[in-house]
């Protein structure tokens, strides 16, 4: 299911890396996120799962813990709307480093590496469209405001 919330409230305007997007690139990147429904037990990711997905709670509370060697269940924190966890398996393809674990029906939206590797690469050519010869790390130099992009 593609991810149909509306930009200004959307799930990915709390995540540090999202924070600064333009209205066209929040929309481009609304496009490119899958929602995915849970219910109470369901486990979305295991520590040590490969995957190379960015995961932002919607809606519902999300438990991430890790288990000691004796077994024994640490609980890292709770997850609520606008938090995030994966970042590390979509910017480095680490694996997961925790266990998420669904505590209510909740909603998962997610970007793949490929599909954030798409948004970047989108955003990259509209910058050197729009400012060319402009570098496309500092964009915005013209009226004062640097901007990186990430």
């Amino acid at each position: 299911m593609i991810c149909t919330h509306e930009a200004k409230d959307a799930c990915f305007s709390k995540v540090s890396l999202f924070q600064h997007l333009y209205p066209s690139e929040a929309a481009l990147l609304t496009s490119l996120l899958h929602t995915r429904k849970y219910n109470k037990g369901e486990v979305v990711v295991q520590e040590g799962e490969r995957s190379d997905t960015l995961y932002v709670v919607h809606q519902g509370c999300v438990k991430l813990s890790k288990y000691n060697e004796n077994g024994k269940e640490h609980i890292i924190r709770f997850l609520f709307p606008g938090d995030f966890f994966g970042q590390d398996s979509l910017l480095h393809q680490k694996p997961h480093a925790v266990n998420a674990e669904i505590l209510e029906p909740s909603a998962i939206c997610s970007i793949n590496k490929h599909d954030f590797d798409q948004l970047l690469g989108m955003i990259r050519s509209l910058l050197t469209i729009s400012y060319w010869p402009f570098p496309i790390f500092s964009v915005k130099q013209m009226n004062g405001t640097a901007r990186s992009v990430r």
